[in-house]
């Protein structure tokens, strides 16, 4: 392989994505067409036939998310400022300040409302 487009090893407006790259690593191009384009591409371009070995020998990770349950001083603390937000000042709601905020993270005892 051979670079057609100079010296510079980089990506640019005539390479394919990445994820048509890593679809073609996949074995599952869109279309026929796309994919002899893709490879008529990665013959004249070093910077993505090296991505595209790259992403075929390197194996994505595929991270589950789980989300965890938030603290119940942590809740708490949103719920009131989140109260505060939508009854206003007119509604006789104590204002908090942002210490306050940092003490009921700290000590979720510290202030009662």
């Amino acid at each position: 392989m051979s670079s057609g487009r100079g010296n510079a090893f980089a990506k640019t407006r005539t390479c394919p994505s990445s994820e048509l790259l890593l679809l073609l690593s996949s074995g599952e191009p869109s279309s026929k067409t796309a994919a002899a384009g893709i490879s008529r591409h990665l013959a004249d371009c070093d910077f993505c036939a090296a991505e595209l070995h790259f992403l075929a020998t390197c194996p994505t990770a595929q991270e589950l998310y789980q989300p965890v349950q938030m603290p119940s001083h942590l809740r708490r603390l949103a719920e009131d400022v989140f109260a505060e937000r939508t009854n206003g000042a007119d509604a006789g709601i104590h204002k908090l300040t942002a210490n306050d905020a940092r003490r009921r993270i700290l000590d979720p005892g510290a202030i009662a409302f």
